[in-house]
């Protein structure tokens, strides 16, 4: 009751106040006003807040090109705010040029110019109008017979065709032009100067912008002059000391005098050092005309001898000793201590590690995490539907590191079976048909041990023991399985992790008796009880430069299965192999470009063996074709007409994606997917790969990353019935993370 009473009295006590927003175009006068509301406190807005509030509106317009805009505001009332704005004419950039340069062409210099310019957009959620309704207010068509708008020479300039006088000239908003900005063009004058010091032009002098007269009452020219100087090129490179071992130094003898690689190689020199057991090496570097000078103070070299572990009042000191990379007798190495630390701290047993070094001892700290945490989550994506997910771990069982840990996911698929983007109305009747329980899950306990034995690589191991339920359109799979896992670390971008998988399988496929399928096969194999062991071998070169937000990188991966069980009526046993490779690669402007190559095959060892409908291929999907609905892909070479694909041998696909920052961490993505399913793969067929295009944004939110993809299939060899234009288009959505 106290809260509301005061709740209610803070409310009244703040100050509000009506805002008015007129002869705002270019700008939504609902985001103006928005902006300034969320500027008003508890005190009423006094006139040094609104001398602010002009400054800042009529920065926003001189960044737009309007150099001749003016805001205004008056208080006719205590509680009325009126914002003024007279916006005058936009000018946009006609041409730029660039004179005096012999090194480098002025149409280099130019496009370097315009590349920065094009770099630095207005702040996001201002320019937030709809092109053609602004173009339309502000380029309203001429009257009379002056209807035409011509360029004038070779420049990019416009003015009124001859013999149309005394008109008014129209307000041009080109989409594509650069507005005049002149605080950004003098930035572009540092950027040139910062090249040409990149390059060893130590006295070069950049004059400019020189603005031309305004044409056409809109268009501005730019002219840059340019006095290059000589330029300066390393003759020597003198190690005052010990010479360092270094790979691929920045900079060499003949290069252009860069200051900034001169710095990058004195701080490799320093790491070198610092890594051949020296922590006090000093480098000082001296330029003398062309002649770059290092002075190279060592100090004493130090051999650890000894290591000692504190803050570990539970954890046994052996645990946090084993994820060290340095023992006594070796020599300092700053590379290793840091490595180390990340290796203890990637055991989730601490929250905090530091390492000192101490005369020639080494002291490492460590504070150590609660042991018991329980996490709770949600979410949901378009084929699982709503889950909830929860995890509980207890940690450093007897201190030794090993963790207990449970993890569990509810999902209820068939929220949206009756949804045309994803299902076909057929398939959404079989759907439904399948089973009277649609709650889907797993759930799974086990045990983590780090660090298992004494090694040079990490080799970490696990158990597991797992029940999950799964509903996918071909079938309805109860499984329960163990599985032991060995994770190893064999070199630092190699993964390797050999398992072994024990299951007993229970499953149907209630769509295969509505298909002109062999009614014997489906009755003889998909359905019944698998019993079946796996050996696995999971394999990572992972290259890229972050493993949560890569930006530029690529993998490289390759799994292997091996099978062997029996069903009731068939024995199994195969071979299955799955590789892919994924790179990044940043463009201009942080545009991204990711590209993926999957392919895989199942072999059965012996004729007549079977492979279980959940252990083949699918394709279509998020992770797979986009445009196309989950595993609604058919295999090329399957004659059956069949409602739902009963999955194939052999798969391929590719994934290209261009993406692109939206505002902060939102990201847009425009796709292009293909694919080809196969029975035989004598079967594949260039003519028959399915292929799907779109675009897509990704954010990542509170609970998790919120992915939202619409795709179209473009082709699709004609096996996808198309009952209707939506059917042509497939959703793509999750939020929140899965286990």
């Amino acid at each position: 009751m106290g809260f509301l009473i005061f709740f209610i009295l803070f409310s009244l006590s703040a100050w509000s106040a009506e805002i008015q927003v007129v002869g705002s175009r270019v700008f939504r006068a609902e985001t103006i006003r928005s902006w300034m509301q969320s500027k008003i406190g508890e005190k009423e807005v006094d006139v040094r807040q609104l001398d602010q509030w002009r400054v800042r509106l009529q920065s926003l317009y001189r960044q737009a090109g309007f150099v001749y805009a003016q805001v205004d505001f008056e208080k006719p009332r205590k509680d009325t705010i009126i914002c003024r704005i007279k916006e005058g004419e936009q000018i946009l950039i006609g041409n730029i040029t660039v004179v005096g340069s012999s090194y480098f062409s002025d149409e280099l210099l130019r496009r370097k110019v315009i590349e920065f310019a094009r770099a630095e957009p207005m702040e996001p959620g201002w320019m937030d109008y709809d092109h053609q309704e602004i173009s339309s207010i502000l380029n309203p068509r001429r009257k009379f017979q002056c209807d035409k708008i011509i360029p004038v020479g070779n420049q990019s300039t416009i003015a009124p065709p001859p013999g149309c006088k005394n008109q008014p000239d129209p307000v041009f908003f080109e989409a594509g032009a650069l507005p005049y900005n002149k605080s950004l063009f003098l930035k572009a004058k540092d950027f040139l100067e910062d090249f040409y010091l990149d390059n060893g032009f130590l006295d070069v002098q950049i004059f400019g912008p020189k603005e031309s007269e305004i044409i056409g009452g809109h268009w501005v020219n730019l002219q840059y002059r340019i006095i290059e100087g000589p330029q300066t090129r390393i003759s020597k490179i003198v190690f005052e000391g010990m010479v360092p071992k270094i790979k691929n130094p920045p900079i060499h003898v003949g290069d252009p005098l860069n200051h900034d690689n001169v710095e990058d190689f004195r701080v490799q020199i320093e790491e070198y050092f610092w890594n051949q057991g020296y922590p006090n090496a000093e480098i000082v570097t001296n330029i003398r005309n062309d002649e770059i000078y290092y002075q190279i103070n060592l100090g004493e070299r130090v051999k650890i001898e000894k290591i000692d572990i504190v803050g570990n009042q539970l954890t046994k000191t052996p645990v946090i000793r084993r994820r060290l990379t340095l023992k006594a007798g070796d020599w300092y190495s700053l590379e290793k201590i840091t490595e180390s630390r990340s290796r203890i701290l990637q055991t989730d047993l601490f929250s905090d590690v530091s390492i000192d070094l101490n005369g020639s001892t080494l002291i490492i700290s460590v504070k150590e995490r609660d042991r018991n945490t329980f996490e709770l989550g949600m979410g949901a994506s378009l084929v699982d539907g709503p889950r909830l997910t929860g995890i509980w771990q207890h940690r450093n069982i007897l201190g030794l590191g090993i963790t207990f840990r449970t993890r569990a996911q509810v999902n209820y698929p068939a929220v949206f079976y009756d949804l045309p983007v994803l299902y076909s109305p057929q398939v959404s009747a079989a759907l439904k048909n399948q089973t009277s329980n649609y709650i889907a899950g797993r759930v799974s306990a086990g045990f983590l041990y780090l660090k298992m034995l004494s090694i040079p690589f990490d080799l970490d191991s696990s158990i597991d023991v797992s029940a999950e339920r799964v509903l996918q359109q071909a079938y309805v799979l109860n499984n329960v399985s163990s599985t032991l896992s060995f994770f190893s670390q064999v070199l630092p971008r190699l993964r390797l992790t050999p398992q072994l998988e024990l299951e007993y399988a229970n499953f149907d496929c209630p769509t295969c008796g509505q298909s002109n399928r062999m009614a014997n096969v489906a009755t003889r194999f998909d359905q019944g009880i698998v019993r079946q062991g796996t050996v696995r071998l999971l394999s990572l070169w992972d290259g890229r430069d972050n493993t949560l937000l890569p930006k530029k990188g690529f993998t490289v991966e390759l799994n292997t299965d091996f099978g062997i069980g029996d069903a009731e009526s068939a024995k199994v046993t195969y071979v299955k192999l799955v590789g892919g490779v994924t790179t990044y690669v940043p463009l201009v402007n942080r545009l991204k470009w990711v590209f993926n190559v999957r392919a895989g095959g199942i072999w059965n060892v012996g004729a007549g063996e079977y492979v279980p409908l959940f252990k083949r291929f699918y394709l279509g999907g998020t992770n797979s074709v986009r445009g196309f609905q989950d595993n609604q892909i058919f295999p090329v070479d399957d004659t059956q007409t069949n409602l739902v694909s009963l999955g194939g041998s052999y798969m391929i696909y590719a994934r290209n994606e261009l993406r692109f920052p939206i505002v902060g961490d939102l990201e847009g993505g425009i796709f292009i997917d293909t694919g080809e399913l196969m029975l035989q793969l004598k079967s594949f067929d260039f003519q028959k790969l399915a292929l799907g295009t779109g675009m897509g944004i990704r954010y990542n939110t509170p609970i998790g990353p919120l992915m939202l993809d619409i795709g179209m299939r473009i082709f699709d060899a004609g096996r996808i019935p198309r009952d209707s234009f939506i059917s042509l288009f497939g959703l793509h959505f999750s939020i929140g993370n899965a286990i």
